[in-house]
């Protein structure tokens, strides 16, 4: 479903660009030139993501984030961060993130696709938690008989690739109990499970889900370190019969019900010598 964005940069080049990569999902963008600019279309449009320079004269970006927390009517708005500040940095994206309170972190220069994957991330993750009104064209909701759920037993038992291929392919069955399954409280913002299944439903049904498939094209790495582990992949999404392709990191947990995914995103290494499947 197509959303309102609102991009906030010095740099009228990269505006043109983001506009560019994010028309190419459907999304209605709006850009402004400056912090001052920005935080003043964010009060007219209220969007639904906010992408944010750093380093602007005038007003920095970090200003327009404290003035966005101030605010009533945006202080909910997720901003992805866009910026070179981390270019000759070792610090990671998580410490942008956790630093400055936003919902993300991206480096410039950036991949186009890296950005949508990013973007999918944030609206995909503000769904599990988003209050949705209630669907009459929807049935009640009985997790424990979901017929295409893998059996919990199983999924407790799975190594952590399994577990991400589970929650990567049950989009395509519509077995969100599954997919709820997979997930670590951090990913659902401690919804109940048949809540989070009827509203994934919603968005299923709200997105044309039938027209999208979503599977694992092909693992890359699963490292292990005591508890952690971080699972690698190559993933395919086919919407109304065109593919696309992207690697993803997924970072889990090990907890007494198994391997739960905690957060994941898109990377941009796809070096040739560890790609495998028809490209």
């Amino acid at each position: 479903m197509a959303k309102r964005i609102l991009c906030i940069d010095d740099e009228t080049d990269v505006l043109e660009i983001i506009r560019a990569v994010l028309k190419t999902k459907g999304h209605n963008v709006v850009v402004a030139l400056g912090g001052e600019a920005g935080l003043a279309e964010a009060e007219r449009v209220t969007p639904d993501l906010i992408t944010l320079d750093l380093m602007m004269p005038r007003m920095s970006g970090l200003e327009v984030i404290k003035r966005l927390k101030a605010s009533e009517t945006l202080s909910k708005v997720p901003v992805l961060v866009i910026s070179a500040i981390a270019a000759d940095d070792k610090r990671t994206a998580e410490f942008w993130v956790k630093g400055l309170g936003v919902s993300d972190f991206l480096d410039k220069p950036f991949d186009p696709m890296d950005l949508l994957g990013r973007v999918e991330y944030i609206f995909r993750r503000g769904n599990y938690n988003k209050p949705t009104a209630p669907n009459p064209a929807l049935p009640e909701v009985d997790a424990a008989s979901h017929v295409h759920s893998v059996d919990k037993q199983h999924l407790k038992e799975a190594a952590p690739g399994e577990v991400v291929r589970s929650f990567v392919e049950s989009w395509n069955t519509r077995d969100f109990a599954t997919e709820f399954d997979c997930l670590g409280e951090e990913m659902t913002g401690g919804l109940q499970r048949n809540d989070y299944i009827a509203r994934r439903l919603q968005v299923y049904n709200d997105d044309g889900g039938s027209n999208t498939t979503q599977r694992v094209a092909a693992q890359i790495s699963e490292e292990i370190s005591l508890n952690l582990s971080k699972v690698v992949i190559d993933r395919e999404d086919t919407v109304h019969g065109r593919p696309r392709r992207r690697r993803e990191a997924f970072a889990l947990k090990k907890t007494h019900l198994g391997w739960k995914i905690v957060n994941y995103r898109a990377i941009k290494d796809r070096s040739p010598s560890s790609v495998t499947g028809d490209y």
